[in-house]
């Protein structure tokens, strides 16, 4: 991600590195911008929220989407469906349910389209705006998708290129970008005229467009001190508020002026009420489950609300975190399999792990449970080796404790016996695929992987390959 110069001789400043680049994607006005990215060429699809969850249909996609600033709705053009993706449609897509729990969002497409939009942006009243593939300016009425033209811009559109609504001036900005140029535009909403602002020295494609959400208003109260307390496995807590003394633009609050104050568990309000400048606030809340939870605080006045004060906290007993380093060793002569592992001392979000309550599970191959109570960190089953040919085994071992289980720690793979002569491995198989170990000699996560029948490497960007598949 980089900001984008906007005057000629200004540079790109890279802001941060993604494993994926981002075609299009929408500020949620609330400090986070999401964005999303579509891997044509194996089919997978990305919601990039700190680089984390994904979706399984390219139906998700959006070429380019905004937020409704006046419902929180995301509107844009989509593909129409996976196996289609030359039409598209102008719908909307809740996309909380894909960060919240890694479930599919929720599309309500609205019309079919002529053509995809490029760039995309709302302006504080909600009318939509956008520029076309093929260079139009238009109004978009986002509740039925009606398409109306403003202005040919005339800007030598090719590749994706991304725009978006600067409220400030009342003008669209757009990218664009063709085999010879790229640059930036900026287009009067009310006339569609087109002012060209910069054009960029290395022909660079910027395929998003967005300008930041102001944290709050000047004359807003600036942020409160937030303070999250628990006793150990505790669901209940205590939450401290202390009001602020300050407006956002740094001057003083008015003494004794009555603010309002909201305090929510997620996405749940847990506490509100009112108090004045520097007023300390303390509340006891009992939350319905063990959980992490986001924590956010706001002060409110006539002018608007403060910046959320924000604080992640595991609230209860805490999942344990998979074991490490499993190892398996197989003793044919002993007709046994040895399982070992480190003990676990941690839960997986840094919450309270009870350690006198700990044991581990150990599942075979087929997910069936072999051993469970283990309270050590070593376990030895039986096998079944057979008299000729080959027998490979692999082991899972998960970590228990008060009701929470972790993700599976894996073992290597073992074999025993032998191989006739020739032999082939075919790496479209994935049982075959797994038979084989992996090295990642660099240790930047990419590497040898399988995928939709094949074996891949999936390569990084900025690292040179030193992955090894054995």
């Amino acid at each position: 991600m980089y900001t984008v110069p906007t005057v000629e001789g200004g540079a790109f400043t890279k802001i941060a590195a993604l494993k994926s680049p981002i075609q299009s994607g929408y500020d949620d006005g609330d400090g986070t911008f999401y964005g999303f990215s579509l891997d044509q060429l194996y089919g997978i699809y990305l919601c990039i929220k700190h680089v984390r969850d994904h979706m399984s249909s390219g139906k998700y996609f959006g070429t380019a989407i905004s937020l409704d600033p006046t419902s929180g709705k995301v509107y844009g053009s989509y593909l129409l469906r996976d196996d289609e993706q030359s039409a598209f449609v102008w719908g909307s897509v809740d996309y909380t349910k894909a960060v919240d729990d890694d479930s599919d969002p929720v599309r309500d497409p609205i019309v079919q389209l002529e053509e995809q939009f490029m760039g995309l942006g709302a302006d504080k009243d909600g009318q939509f705006y956008g520029v076309t593939y093929t260079g139009k300016f238009v109004k978009v009425d986002k509740l039925t998708g009606a398409v109306t033209l403003i202005k040919e811009t005339g800007l030598p559109m090719k590749y994706l290129a991304g725009g978006c609504v600067n409220n400030a001036d009342d003008t669209f900005l757009q990218a664009y970008c063709n085999d010879t140029s790229s640059g930036l535009a900026e287009i009067d909403l009310a006339t569609g005229e087109v002012k060209n602002i910069v054009p960029f020295a290395n022909n660079e494609q910027v395929t998003t467009l967005y300008i930041p959400t102001p944290a709050a208003r000047d004359k807003a109260p600036a942020v409160p001190q937030l303070i999250i307390a628990t006793d150990k496995g505790s669901k209940t807590y205590t939450a401290t508020i202390t009001m602020p003394t300050m407006l956002f633009d740094g001057t003083p609050l008015a003494a004794g002026k009555e603010l309002t104050y909201s305090l929510t568990a997620g996405k749940t309000v847990v506490a509100e009420g009112t108090a004045t400048p520097g007023e300390v606030i303390t509340k006891t809340i009992t939350a319905t489950e063990d959980a992490l939870i986001e924590f956010a605080a706001t002060a409110t006045n006539e002018d608007g609300r403060s910046p959320k004060a924000h604080v992640t906290q595991y609230i209860g007993n805490d999942t344990p975190k998979a074991p490490a380093d499993v190892a398996m060793t197989l003793d044919e002569g002993a007709g046994t399999a040895t399982i070992t592992w480190k003990a676990v001392t941690e839960g997986e979000n840094n919450g309270y792990l009870d350690l006198a309550s700990l044991t581990y599970t150990v599942y075979d191959i087929r997910n069936r449970v072999v051993k469970e109570n283990v309270t050590g960190t070593s376990a030895t089953v039986e096998c079944s080796f057979p008299s000729n040919g080959t027998f490979n085994a692999r082991y899972q071992v998960k970590t228990v404790c008060n009701g929470h289980t972790s993700k599976a720690g894996v073992s290597n793979r073992g074999f025993a016996g032998t191989y006739s002569v020739p032999m082939t491995m075919d790496l479209t198989d994935k049982s075959e695929f797994d038979i084989h170990p992996i090295c990642d000699a660099n240790n930047d996560k990419h590497t040898w992987q399988f995928s939709t029948n094949i074996t891949r490497y999936l390569f990084n960007v900025d690292l040179d390959g030193d992955d090894w598949l054995f």
